[in-house]
């Protein structure tokens, strides 16, 4: 466990000896959950900070209209929802499902708190954190003002930035429908649009940009 534990964010700068020294003095909770069993319901309260330290998670909110949108994938070794920890509302915003088996510990906000107000790396390390998040929110939310054109536009490019190459695995059509918050249909309907104006080749679950230029203005 410590040795996932130390190679996340929060404890960036941190040893295996002084992780270790801290875990022995913080009462902290070991949970297991299993494929598709659920982390964290959307509205409960946070009272714990979770760290997953093992296995890949999706935040998924639910909503008015009852219609499911994936929020953000989550690969461990990952904080769940660091900046609603100490809010007012701190109702978790989303729900948190294991997309494979997930292993998290749970330490309570007060002790944690407490974490941070000793050890000055670790509380560096939880506001960079915050400010993450908040920049990606920020980012997110400028991605409902383009089309859905755009939106499968700027997604390939952010995939194609981490591989950096012109050609990219391809997401089932429910997992980006879920995404993007768009029924299935309508998004293989855009996606073979793209493919006929010879943006995109779809083959073998493989994606390859055929015109650059043309995929980054749709993203802007």
């Amino acid at each position: 466990m410590e040795e996932h534990i130390v190679a996340s964010r929060l404890f960036k700068g941190i040893s295996m000896e002084e992780l270790r020294g801290l875990l022995k003095q913080t009462h902290y909770v070991k949970k297991s959950y299993s494929k598709d069993s659920i982390i964290v319901f959307q509205n409960d309260r946070c009272i714990n900070m979770i760290l997953l330290y093992q296995g890949r998670a999706i935040g998924e909110k639910i909503n008015y209209a009852g219609k499911v949108i994936v929020v953000e994938e989550l690969q461990a070794p990952r904080v769940l929802a660091p900046a609603i920890l100490y809010i007012k509302d701190n109702r978790y915003p989303v729900s948190v499902y294991a997309v494979e088996a997930c292993e998290v510990i749970l330490i309570p906000r007060d002790e944690f708190l407490r974490i941070l107000q000793k050890n000055k790396q670790i509380l560096f390390n939880f506001l960079e954190i915050i400010s993450d998040q908040a920049y990606f929110l920020t980012k997110k939310l400028a991605l409902y003002k383009l089309s859905l054109k755009g939106k499968i536009a700027n997604f390939i490019l952010q995939q194609r930035d981490k591989s950096g190459n012109n050609e990219i695995k391809m997401w089932s059509h429910q997992r980006l429908a879920n995404l993007f918050g768009v029924a299935r249909p309508s998004l293989s309907r855009t996606l073979l649009e793209m493919q006929q104006e010879n943006i995109l080749e779809i083959e073998n679950k493989m994606v390859k940009i055929k015109n650059l230029t043309a995929l980054r203005k749709l993203a802007e």
